[in-house]
């Protein structure tokens, strides 16, 4: 039935995207922060400390775990094996190329926060861009979503998509 697809889904995309948000508790991405860190900073031509960008003399911008882009792909990952369709191998290469994208989309993220704090030194502003970026990566990612469930289920509407990823 149509509320047992949506609790099996919802089931699964929780355990899927806390599971992954658990994981960034305790596994060390520190090397991946640094690079994140150090391509911004190469890119902009500015300092770099490690994980953290000096956005003026007593502000740093740290590039998180939550900051990787780690997050978004997890997201994409539960929506995609949320449902029952796609075929497995299918949901493996939409997360392998969506996620990559969303790597390289969340770059570009960065670059644009940090430029703001650091060549306008508005910390305010940087974190307003740094909140309302996270909005858009949230938005990116379901639009990534619905265009990848799309495709592979061959729906040309939304309402078809819909049926298609309830359908028992």
């Amino acid at each position: 039935t149509f509320n047992r697809v949506l609790i099996d889904f919802g089931f699964r995309f929780m355990l899927l995207f806390l599971g992954s948000q658990l994981l960034l508790e305790f596994v060390n991405i520190v090397p991946l922060q640094a690079f994140l860190a150090e391509s911004v900073g190469s890119i902009l031509n500015v300092p770099v400390n490690g994980i953290y960008i000096p956005l003026n003399p007593i502000t740093n911008f740290e590039v998180s775990a939550f900051c990787t882009g780690i997050t978004s792909a997890a997201m994409l990952g539960g929506l995609l094996f949320g449902f029952r369709v796609p075929p497995l191998r299918e949901k493996i290469l939409y997360f392998i190329l969506g996620g990559g994208l969303i790597l390289l989309v969340n770059l570009f993220r960065l670059i644009l926060v940090v430029h703001i704090g650091y060549f306008t030194q508005d910390v305010g502003a940087a974190e307003t861009a740094h909140v309302l970026t996270w909005f858009v990566m949230s938005a990116f990612v379901l639009g990534l979503w619905f265009v990848g469930m799309k495709h592979a289920t061959k729906a040309k509407t939304g309402n078809e998509l819909a049926q298609k990823l309830v359908e028992p």
